[in-house]
């Protein structure tokens, strides 16, 4: 693959075929259960007949310290561990093994599961797992004569794990040693244990269906993860998060969480999503780093790649409520394609997803890795919708937010760097132009745009002037430029693009810092829209009489002049035309005629030469002359 950041881990044993294909959204191929049948399915399609899990992690914040600095760099060597793999007698069962058929088939599971983990912690930390030649010996096929009495309770199995493993293999033949049992047990690990000869085999996950992506990625890496230093990162109580599971010095995580290290799928009405991502959190990996740097019982072997270099970009004061976009950037000595994230990491208090902002816990959530090194907060899809999601909340309350940008190279190698986004309380929000949906403007024609500064324009955030974009794919994408650079007044004249779109968009965006805003919902672009502009005679209906001559302007005023003996009595005040189809739109008068009064206005499909102004009921007739 020409992609450092894809990679593909299979195997093939007396159980089939197996296949994780990571990068891009993770891909998995498994035996069909009939004959020669394989399934293909995207991680994010994977069933979830309800997750039994619950990590009895002992400790949590035993050598749960943070590793100073803002600026991380870690990769370049090969880490390897050597892993043994204990089961219970009903593990074994479930996979078809039992004191008839012999340890093969148990043998083929644990197979398919050490493939799958060490190929997440390969590409994440340059960590790899290697099955023990004697594995075989913790291989228990029959419950009723194995060593184990906790495949139905965590706290017991994950005690039993170290004595078994020293019993039938030895502390010096492993360096992490874990259990897997066929209980819904959930799983238990002591925390930062690899390499310790009393606790490193104190690891064990279980599950009713100890089988696939969900029972490897879910659950055995999220334990493996507790043995090398990895805390949970999750901030919500809710559900299975409560207890005393979360850890408050790596809360990270809005709700449940959605990497390895969170609960996904577990808290409630705090779940963002049904299960976990497959990656690790930029806090759970700085402590496994500095973890493995420290210890000495893996073999090192020096890779040719060295760790990219990552670039969060400046800080930034904004005002509150108001979409921002930070960028990072990365470079790979090695010419490795890098993804990036970018997480929020703020420690406050315990929050449900259904609190508001608080000024202190997080308030964004994660996504995975993606090639680009920026990320919109909150969702582009949120933006353009006008909806707001539970895992992303833009903030009220006056606050610094630290955002991490990662930069991972896809060989075991990633940096971090911190930005910090300030958000004041007194200014904002920052709202963009007021174009009502649905409504007509003409190709090439003049239109007034008008935006909320709200004191974005003064100290401490002093955006003096901003870029006025536009978009004719609904605001996914706003290619061309209307104006680059305007004083940030609130108020410019712009000429509409010679394009027809039934989705254009107007974006105002702050120079010299983060935060912007766009239209809130869709306008047309047409070459056929109605054209106010020139003279007409008014005519009022209820009055039964002519009333007045009127004049359309391109500056957006008009002029209006009574009718003999006072013709020349007249008064100019600003107004605005709004078209929302062929024979509909809307004027507002600011002057004369109802002095502030929105019209409805319909358009005949003739020679578009007279107009009716309704309220109620018509109120005003306007001929062309």
């Amino acid at each position: 693959m020409d992609d450092s950041n894809r990679s593909v881990r299979f195997d093939l044993t007396p159980q089939g075929f197996h296949a994780m294909v990571r990068g891009g959204g993770d891909v998995y191929i498994e035996p069909g259960g009939t004959g020669s049948e394989y399934i293909c399915f995207w991680a994010s399609d994977r069933s979830n007949p309800g997750r039994e899990f619950t990590c009895e992690t002992d400790d949590p914040e035993r050598r749960a310290d943070v590793p100073t600095g803002e600026k991380v760099s870690f990769g370049g060597w090969l880490r390897t561990f050597r892993l043994a793999v204990a089961c219970t007698g009903e593990y074994a069962n479930f996979h078809g093994s039992t004191d008839a058929t012999g340890t093969e088939n148990a043998m083929a599971a644990i197979a398919t599961l050490v493939n799958r983990v060490t190929g997440i912690f390969e590409q994440e930390l340059g960590i790899r797992f290697v099955l023990i030649g004697a594995n075989d010996l913790v291989i228990f096929t029959n419950p009723a004569t194995d060593p184990f009495s906790g495949n139905l309770d965590a706290s017991l199995l994950v005690q039993e794990s170290q004595a078994v493993m020293d019993a039938f293999i030895g502390d010096i033949a492993y360096d992490i040693g874990h259990t897997v049992s066929a209980g819904a047990i959930g799983g238990s690990a002591s925390l930062a244990v690899v390499c310790d000869s009393i606790t490193k085999a104190r690891g064990c996950t279980g599950s009713a269906t100890p089988t696939g992506d969900r029972f490897a990625v879910d659950y055995v890496c999220h334990e493996i993860g507790h043995q090398f230093g990895a805390t949970h990162t999750f901030n919500s109580t809710e559900g299975r998060c409560g207890s005393g599971r979360r850890v408050g010095s790596t809360a990270y995580e809005r709700g449940a969480g959605s990497t390895i290290m969170s609960y996904a799928g577990l808290c409630g009405v705090d779940n963002l999503q049904s299960g976990v991502d497959a990656y690790f959190h930029s806090s759970s990996l700085q402590r496994m780093a500095k973890f493995v740097k420290d210890n000495t019982c893996s073999v090192n072997t020096v890779m040719k790649n060295s760790p990219p270099a990552a670039d969060a970009g400046a800080d930034f004061v904004i005002p509150k409520q108001t979409p921002f976009t930070l960028k990072g950037v990365g470079q790979d000595p090695n010419g490795d394609t890098i993804s990036f994230t970018w997480e929020e990491r703020d420690k406050g208090p315990a929050q449900s997803l259904t609190e508001p902002d608080n000024g202190q816990s997080p308030l964004f959530r994660c996504f995975p890795p993606q090639e680009s090194g920026d990320r919109i907060f909150p969702a582009l899809a949120n933006v353009i919708s006008g909806t707001s999601t539970p895992g992303e909340l833009l903030p009220v309350l006056p606050r610094t937010m630290k955002f991490w940008l990662v930069a991972r190279d896809g060989q075991g190698g990633f940096a971090i760097d911190q930005a910090k986004v300030r958000v004041i309380s007194d200014a904002g929000p920052f709202r963009g132009v007021d174009v009502r949906a649905g409504q007509w403007l003409l190709r090439g024609s003049k239109k007034k745009l008008q935006w909320s500064v709200a004191r974005t324009d003064v100290a401490p955030i002093n955006a003096t002037h901003v870029r006025i974009l536009f978009s004719a794919d609904g605001g996914q994408t706003f290619p061309t430029v209307l104006k680059e650079s305007t004083r940030n007044d609130g108020e410019h004249t712009v000429t509409i693009p010679d394009v027809e779109t039934a989705q254009a968009r107007i974006k105002i965006e702050a120079l010299g810092n983060v935060f912007w805003d766009m239209s809130n919902s869709d306008f047309r672009v047409v070459s056929n829209a109605f054209n106010i502009l020139g003279t007409w005679e008014v005519y009022d209906e209820y009055f039964d009489r002519l009333e007045s001559r009127i004049t359309f302007r391109k500056n957006g005023s008009a002029t209006q002049c009574d009718y003999p003996p006072n013709f020349d009595v007249c008064e100019s005040y600003p107004y605005e035309w709004m078209q929302f189809g062929a024979d509909s739109g809307a004027l507002f008068l600011h002057g004369y005629i109802g002095p502030g009064t929105e019209y409805t206005v319909r358009i005949p499909d003739d020679d578009h030469m007279v107009l009716t102004l309704y309220g109620s009921e018509p109120l005003y007739t306007f001929t062309r002359i």
